[in-house]
């Protein structure tokens, strides 16, 4: 099946979705680096991480669903 608009419209925002997911989790990944991250309340520490976590979970989804897309297109 061909892809339809919205489809194609998708799969050209994918890469800039991912590219700012990817740099989200850059400067997470950067922050929690500093001795002065686990100086901050447990809370914050725990908000960060789980960002960090779900960041993962964004990006692999959205590869997942560029492949597909692309396999169709």
């Amino acid at each position: 099946a061909k892809l339809s608009f919205r489809e194609k419209h998708e799969l050209t925002q994918l890469p800039k979705l991912i590219e700012k997911l990817e740099g989200e989790q850059a400067e997470l990944h950067a922050s929690m680096a500093t001795e002065a991250f686990y100086k901050q309340p447990a809370d914050e520490i725990a908000q960060v991480t789980a960002r960090s976590t779900s960041i993962t979970e964004e990006i692999k989804n959205a590869y997942r669903r560029w492949e597909s897309l692309e396999s169709r297109a």
